[in-house]
């Protein structure tokens, strides 16, 4: 087809694409929503390595600062636990000696004023580990020594005896023994202190002392709490030894000390064969994690503790006897003498997570009034076992006993002279009580009364009495009587008559 002259084709009018589009001004051009990447140059940043200084000096540097910042901070460790350690607790700084205030001390030993005894080189410090605590005696190869006298008042000995120790290097032991060879109406103290190091044993001093009421002693001392670094050889060892004169062979009239009392942490008691020839008014035995150990003891009163040891011996008293410790076992015989007096006599024994074993003999006098005693016998997770030996006396002369023995998770037995009479109740729980009567144990005739009272109370309880046919009270059902009361836990209780 042929256009004219002037006219667009229709084909050319489709074709024409539209005018570009201007934005208004109030709307800004939109940008790409990529990022435009042009290469650019980089340019290199030098690197610039210091030389001059060698590796090792480097290294011995940063070693010194840290050398230096350890011993700083050992210094404020040691000046900041010595603080919290010993300002809420003490009154005393580092280095001194723990004195009681009620003491006056004089004639004390220290430094070069200790006696040297000879070289005993029988054990070293290096057959022991460092840190090794409480060792023995052999392992001290040298040794110094003191002696003080102590006046027994008067030729009877009526006299007043004591002795302490203070600071963490006191421990060691104790003995009393008699010497038929000792000056009379003197008792001789002997304070030896064993040692690795002698400025160490310079620290130790042993003074006499006295406190109100003219009462004189020994006093040993060792300084509070001063730390020198790890090892034995800061150790100290200490041995008393206290010599008592003997008057008289005679059992009847021996030696009186009217008080004797001791005050030893850390230290072992050891009591020689004194009943036979000493006689105490009063005795007080005290001491921490080690043992009393007594051969043979008479007294009044006596009181016999410690912590975390044993207690073992004849102990003889006729007017009351205390006998306590804890994790330790209680091994005695013992004789309660009434004095021929009326009165009571207490009797106290008492530990934990340790054995009670006791022979407990009651010697009533021929008073027509019987004589009282009151046992009480106590321990925790472990067994319990008192037996009472016939009496040497016929039953007019029997005297009243009230006893009470505890324990748990370990059986009870108690077995009881042939001629008690009185009231007796047995307890336990899971499991059973039992009463043995034993027929043939004395000559006089026994009536025995049980019951379990209590409903539900089944085999875990009993309660009853016992009373001699032919006395004259036997229609007061034993109320005149003793009273025995046996208590267990989760073990078996057993009643020997």
């Amino acid at each position: 087809m042929t256009n004219k002259p002037g006219e667009q084709s229709t084909s050319s009018q489709v074709a024409k694409p539209p005018p570009p589009y201007t934005a208004s001004p109030s709307q800004p051009t939109t940008q790409p929503n990529y990022p435009i990447i042009q290469p650019y140059p980089i340019q290199q940043q030098p690197i610039y390595v210091r030389s001059g200084e060698r590796p090792c000096t480097r290294f011995c540097r940063a070693f010194f600062v840290a050398v230096v910042i350890w011993l700083l901070s050992g210094i404020f460790i040691r000046s900041f636990l010595s603080l919290v350690h010993w300002r809420p607790h003490h009154h005393h700084r580092p280095g001194s000696y723990a004195v009681p205030s009620d003491l006056t001390l004089s004639a004390c030993v220290t430094g070069f004023a200790w006696s040297l005894e000879p070289f005993s080189p029988t054990s070293y410090a290096a057959q022991y580990p460092p840190g090794h605590s409480f060792l023995p005696p052999s392992a001290f190869p040298y040794s110094s020594q003191r002696t003080f006298e102590l006046p027994l008042n008067n030729q009877r000995g009526e006299g007043n005896i004591f002795l302490l120790s203070r600071g963490p290097m006191s421990s060691g032991t104790l003995d009393v023994v008699v010497d038929p060879e000792q000056k009379k109406g003197v008792a001789s103290v002997r304070v030896t202190v064993r040692y690795f190091r002698e400025d160490v044993r310079d620290g130790a001093k042993a003074c006499l002392v006295e406190r109100e009421g003219g009462v004189s002693g020994v006093g040993v001392f060792t300084p509070e709490w001063w730390y020198t670094g790890p090892g034995v050889d800061k150790q100290l060892y200490m041995e008393i030894t206290i010599v008592l004169p003997s008057d008289s062979a005679d059992e009847s009239t021996p030696l009186y000390i009217k008080r004797f009392e001791t005050d030893l942490p850390n230290t072992l008691h050891r009591l020689g064969d004194l009943a036979k020839t000493i006689s105490f008014g009063s005795i007080t035995l005290q001491g921490t994690n080690a043992a009393i150990q007594v051969e043979s003891v008479r007294m009044d009163q006596g009181s016999f503790v410690t912590k975390n040891g044993g207690i073992q011996g004849t102990f003889n008293a006729s007017t009351s006897l205390e006998l306590k410790t804890s994790n330790a076992p209680i091994r005695v015989d013992v004789g309660l003498h009434s004095g021929g007096g009326t009165g009571d006599t207490p009797f106290e024994m008492s530990t934990s997570n340790g054995p009670i074993d006791a022979s407990i003999h009651l010697i009533p006098s021929t008073s027509p009034s019987p004589p009282h005693y009151k046992i009480q016998a106590h321990t925790s997770n472990s067994r319990l076992n008192l037996k009472f030996p016939p009496l040497s006396l016929p039953p007019p002369f029997s005297p009243i006993l009230s006893l009470s023995a505890r324990t748990s998770n370990a059986p009870a037995t108690v077995s009881l002279y042939p001629t008690y009479e009185g009231r007796f109740s047995l307890q336990t729980t899971n499991h059973g009580v039992e009463v043995h009567e034993n027929k043939q144990g004395g000559r006089s005739k026994r009536r025995v009364v049980m019951q379990r009272p209590g409903r539900g109370a089944g085999r875990g309880r009993v309660e009853g009495f016992v009373e001699l046919v032919g006395v004259g009270h036997e229609e007061e059902g034993g109320k005149k009587g003793g009273r025995v009361d046996v208590r267990s836990q989760n073990a078996l209780v057993l009643l020997e008559l």
